[in-house]
């Protein structure tokens, strides 16, 4: 079982519908460390929100899903 897994992740503009993140998918085993690398702008901290399960004023998470230990969120 893995400790984080991220499939079909996407978070938009509201309202609009313009992406800010699309598609991202990833997974993380227990004991790894994994970071998340970009230009400033490409949607990091937009991507860390969402696995929390929040989304910055403007935006909503519109698809994919988040398991962290196998529980989805």
């Amino acid at each position: 079982m893995t400790a984080l897994d991220v499939a079909g992740l996407r978070v938009e503009l509201h309202p609009g519908g313009q992406e800010i993140v699309d598609n991202v998918a990833f997974s993380v085993e227990h004991g790894q460390v994994v970071g998340l690398v970009g230009e400033s702008g490409s949607g990091k901290t937009t991507v860390a929100l969402a696995l929390l399960g929040h989304a910055k004023r403007g935006t909503r998470i519109a698809a994919g899903s988040v398991r962290v230990g196998g529980t989805k969120s």
